[in-house]
């Protein structure tokens, strides 16, 4: 009798823990990969990576968050930077990376960027998978919502581009600007002040951003200020191709 009553009231607390654990706050974090959709071999191909939260609780200090990707053969000398982030080669042969950070994030608000680039070694149609792993501080929830844990985002390598716009000196990099209170359209007026630049300089065939080289994007936010607030700077550099 004493054993079924033990062995009854340990049953019952393991329930209610997991029926706490199934009702209780979760966490949920989510992450998009974009890129430029085409390419010509021999250059760098560049996305950029975001880790939002979209969920109701925040993340805390303790908390991390991991980032991989892994391209196929057609590709080598992948790098990753981003403010906050550690991110390490893996393997060059496929090139893979994986970029750690920890930080507390509120609810509704991004980490900074992620930049990647890996050089493009051979022409045909590519897929660029990012998967985000989440690791909770001691005594935090566990995430319970992993559909949003993965992007993919396919884009095309072409052949040999002949006619980038170039200067006596090599390639010729221009870098459009914006500024707006949100990353994203800040980003969109970058591309759109270098379509503008590109075009004045080359032709209107030179001003299509799926048809530039190299392209680097990178935002910053005003000194001062936490990253999730105040307004924000970007930058997109790439080589005009028609």
């Amino acid at each position: 009798m004493k054993a079924t009553l033990v062995a009854t009231l340990v049953l019952a607390t393991a329930a209610a823990y997991a029926g706490a654990q199934a009702g209780g706050p979760s966490v949920d974090v989510a992450i998009t990969v974009t890129g430029n959709p085409s390419l010509p071999v021999g250059f760098n191909a560049g996305f950029t990576v975001m880790v939002s939260n979209p969920g109701s609780q925040p993340l805390a200090p303790t908390d991390a968050a991991s980032v991989g990707i892994t391209l196929t053969t057609a590709f080598s000398q992948i790098t990753g930077t981003g403010p906050g982030w550690a991110c390490h080669s893996l393997n060059e042969d496929p090139a893979s990376i994986v970029c750690n950070r920890t930080g507390a994030l509120a609810p509704g608000q991004t980490y900074p960027p992620i930049s990647v680039s890996a050089h493009a070694n051979a022409p045909g149609s590519y897929q660029n998978c990012a998967h985000l792993s989440y690791l909770p501080g001691p005594s935090r929830p566990k995430e319970q919502a992993l559909g949003n844990n993965q992007s993919c985002f396919n884009f095309v390598v072409q052949n040999p581009v002949q006619s980038c716009l170039t200067t006596n000196n090599g390639p010729r990099f221009i870098t459009g600007t914006g500024t707006a209170t949100s990353q994203a359209p800040a980003m969109s007026f970058a591309q759109n002040n270098w379509s503008t630049m590109a075009a004045q300089a080359g032709g209107p065939s030179y001003g299509n951003p799926n048809h530039a080289a190299q392209v680097h994007t990178n935002c910053t936010q005003a000194s001062g200020t936490p990253f999730q607030q105040g307004a924000y700077t970007c930058t997109y550099t790439a080589q005009p191709c028609p």
